[in-house]
Order: C-alpha cells, then structure tokens, then sequence
C-alpha cells in the first residue's frame, strides 16, 4: 500500500495521520502519536534555536527544554510569512513532524501528502509551499486543503446516520470560536454541500459563554452530529454546553484529529483509493463557483471549450492553450456561475500585440487564479512562423469573476 499521509499544520499543534492496513487488513486511518505508545498526538509547533550553536530542536524536544537553553520561536506560519528567513525554520519543524514517515510508493501511483491549514490565504499558502519544497519531496503529490474542506471530509466519511441533516463543527482554541454547519442540497446532481462559518471570540473559557455561542449557532436548525476540536476543550468544564448539545438526538463528538483525519480521507477520495460514496462536491470560501470558458473555431465550427471547471480550490485552478486572433483581434470569456445567474463575458484586449492580418497571430493564453474572486490572464504573442516572428510582448488583466456583470473589459 503506498503512503496517505494527512498533515494538519497550526500555529499551536501539529498533527499527522496515516493510511494504514488493519489486522483484519481492512483499510483504517491512524492518528500517529507523538511517542510511539502513547495517546500524545499533538506535536507544539515550536522550534528553539540553541544557545551558541548552530543548532535547532523541534516540538515536545523544544517545549521541554530547560529555560535560558535556547531562543524559543512559536507561531512559525506568521512568522516565515511576515520575514522569510525564516521559513527554513518552518520546513525544519515540517520534516521533523513527518520523522519517521517513508513515503513509498505503488507504482504508477505516487504517495500522497495533503496537508490541512486553518485558512489558505495568499500570504500562507505560498510560505507553506515554500517550506515544503525544502524537503525535496519530489516523488510525492503535495497538495493543500482549509481545515474547513477537511472537516468535510472527515464528516462525508462518516456513517450515514450522521449526517442525515445538518452537521455542525465547533473548534475552540482558548481565544476564538470558530463554527462550520455543512448543509447538503440533496436536489442538487450531483449532491452539493455548502458551509456557513463563523466566528466569536471567548477569551477564556466559559461554559456560559459557549453555550450561549451554541445557541446562536443551533438553537433554530435541525442538526444530526455536533464535532468539538480544538486545544480549548481540554478539561471538564463545558458541561452545560455538552448537555445541551445532546439534546434532540444529536450525536456530539469530542477530539483534536478531525482536521488531520480529514485531509488523509480527502487523499483517498481525490486519488480513487476510497471514494466518497456520496459522490457531493463541496463549496467552501476556497471553492471556485463559476467555470471558465471561451468559444474557439475548431474544424471550422465555434465550439464552446472549457478551461477552469468550478468546485476545485481557487489556488489549484490555471490552464493554458494557444489560439490565433481573429478580425476583432480580442479574447473573449464565458463565465457561468454555478449559481444559474446566467452567462458572463469579459473581452481581453489585444493591444500590444502586433498588427498582422487576420489568424496571422498566434497568442499563447494563460489562465490562473490569483485569489478565489481574482483570475489572471496573459496573453504572450508567438508570432506566425518565419513569416511574423513572435515578439515575445505580453499584456495581462485581472479578472474580478465574482462581481462581472454583462461585458467587461
């Protein structure tokens, strides 16, 4: 069996979990503990720089260090986002998250690692990936996901009893309280699953003060499962809160791997090892809603051809063709939201390129997503032969996809 590795990476705790073949051979994800027999499964995301050397120690070796032994370093994403220097100390705390893990493969497929953030802002993700690319995975498929869309999945692969109506996630990390109710359009094919986040702040903890969050959140739907994550739970001191969230029927859990547990369900999913047997797609804050296409003139008819399909996160979504401009010398898009509100276009300009007569202009297209509303566009003249060498000249756009209304240019 090759390596499914699910990697939550916080500011507070790291958690990583594993595909694995059970005694009765039957497929299981395991949280891994931080010492092999034990139930610590929580690694501080920590790192200590040592007094006088050249030297680094990571998570628990780190967090018990004696005082004065070292310079500690805590919240390592902020910190290699706000000063990049710092970022080989974030892939160091990364490689030592994943000691003891051998990514191996089963051939043609490669071992995969999905690695889960709270938020995939711009600034994180491109630090992450960069850490990453400093431990020269270069066999392994390397993706990213929200804690949000592993909560899905975590959710998606339980029982069916579970989520029957709406299913509710209340994260607690001692400061803020982050809610996911994930709702299910069962009229919808295939089956789409939507999310309504929020946030409150309980700077301490408060049984009243959280319940009186669950009860904003709750009180007027229909929930089958309430999920309790987060270091903020530790203890006995919610007990009104869990009361109440037992009532009607709901089934509560308790525990800190559901994120971690989640991006290695995922990896089964989008690898085809175990797919959702629902077969939903879901649409997060992270999700793109609208696809993305344009008509070309192919065997001398106009065909429509996609280029960015909706529902895959924004920052995996690019793609890229060659075309020959036309007598309007311009690039036109079809955008069609998910939503049914009907076609959008936006024309690209072509100012810049050439005046050459008409298909005497070969252009390469690059599409990208820059944010989850932004897309990029650069169009590159390739010239046309011998005849009309390529320039080389370049003109880019940003398209705002979200609020595009009519023709844009």
């Amino acid at each position: 069996m090759r390596t499914v590795a699910g990697l939550d990476l916080c500011d507070d705790v790291t958690q990583i979990s594993l595909l694995t073949s059970g005694e009765t051979g039957k497929m299981e994800v395991v949280t891994r503990p931080v010492l092999m027999g034990t139930e610590k499964y929580c690694i501080p995301t920590k790192a200590m720089k040592i007094n006088d050397k050249e030297e680094w120690i990571f998570g628990q070796e780190a967090d018990r260090a004696p005082e004065g032994f070292g310079t500690m370093y805590r919240d390592l994403i902020e910190l290699a986002s706000d000063d990049e220097s710092k970022i080989p100390v974030l892939s160091g705390f990364i490689r030592h998250a994943l000691k003891g893990v051998t990514f191996k493969s089963e051939w043609p497929a490669k071992p995969m690692l999905f690695i889960t953030l709270r938020q995939l802002d711009s600034k994180s993700l491109r630090t992450v990936k960069r850490a990453v690319e400093l431990l020269e995975l270069n066999d392994v498929d390397i993706r990213f996901l929200s804690h949000a869309e592993s909560y899905f999945y975590y959710s998606a692969s339980q029982s069916e009893e579970l989520k029957i109506n709406k299913v509710c996630l209340v994260d607690y990390d001692g400061k803020t309280v982050r809610t996911g109710m994930l709702s299910t359009n069962r009229n919808m094919k295939p089956n789409v699953t939507f999310i309504d986040e929020r946030q409150f702040e309980l700077a301490e903890k408060s049984d009243i003060g959280m319940l009186n969050i669950c009860r904003q959140v709750m009180d007027s739907e229909i929930i089958s499962s309430v999920y309790l994550a987060g270091t903020g739970f530790e203890g006995d001191w919610a007990k009104e809160t869990v009361k109440y969230l037992c009532d009607d029927g709901r089934r509560v859990f308790q525990g800190m791997n559901l994120y971690t547990k989640g991006a290695c369900y995922a990896a089964m999913d989008v690898s085809g090892i175990k797919k959702l047997e629902t077969g939903e797609i879901f649409l997060d804050r992270d999700k793109l809603k609208v696809n993305i296409g344009m008509d070309l003139c192919i065997e001398g008819q106009i065909k429509y051809r996609s280029l960015i399909d909706a529902g895959i996160n924004w920052f995996e979504a690019s793609n890229e063709i060659e075309v020959m401009l036309g007598k309007e010398r311009e690039i036109r898009i079809t955008l069609t939201p998910i939503s049914g509100d009907g076609d959008r276009i936006v024309v690209i300009r072509t100012n810049g390129i050439p005046e050459r007569p008409e298909r005497a202009s070969r252009v390469r297209l690059r599409f990208e997503m820059i944010s989850v509303s932004e897309l990029k566009v650069t169009v590159t003249d390739m010239g046309f032969g011998e005849i009309f060498p390529a320039s080389g000249n370049e003109i880019t756009q940003i398209v705002g996809i979200e609020d595009v209304k009519g023709e844009a240019s």
